[in-house]
């Protein structure tokens, strides 16, 4: 966990844990380590430390506290289950952007892989987290082969 994610992690903890206990005095130190590690069982199947989460599990622990902080609105809560697609969409552009090339050459590469319907769409953006990464790393080849020049445009742009 970098250190956004750790302030981010505190923030939303801060949040939930007022809604947690509308007119009642503040919790002891123990209630609040207890009733948060509860929260993390509760998203996660199991306790572990905020410090040892992965991706995954930031994303499903961050929508849990929002459940209980902004109960009405399913978008903040979605927003933190979409979190690893965030990632990996990121990755990629700066990936593309490092080696010199722009959507259309990504855009080509996901329509190659999906020439055989295996990604199941050949529009990045519908990808699934786990597609994604193998655009990522397809990227990277790319990147290991050396300079990457997106072909010159033939006509106009579309």
């Amino acid at each position: 966990m970098n250190q956004r994610q750790n302030a981010l992690y505190w923030r939303e903890w801060s949040a939930a844990k007022r809604a947690l206990m509308p007119g009642r005095e503040p919790f002891t130190k123990a209630e609040e380590e207890a009733r948060r590690h509860e929260l993390h069982v509760q998203a996660l199947g199991d306790d572990k430390s905020h410090l040892d989460f992965n991706n995954d599990d930031f994303d499903h622990v961050l929508a849990a506290f929002r459940a209980l902080s902004r109960p009405g609105d399913l978008n903040a809560q979605l927003h933190a289950i979409g979190g690893q697609r965030k990632r990996l969409l990121f990755v990629i552009r700066s990936l593309a952007k490092s080696i010199g090339v722009g959507d259309r050459y990504v855009a080509a590469i996901v329509e190659r892989m999906n020439a055989e319907g295996k990604l199941g769409s050949s529009d990045l953006d519908q990808l699934h987290p786990r597609k994604l990464t193998k655009v990522m790393i397809a990227l990277r080849q790319h990147e290991k082969r050396g300079a990457v020049q997106e072909p010159e445009l033939i006509g106009e742009p579309f």
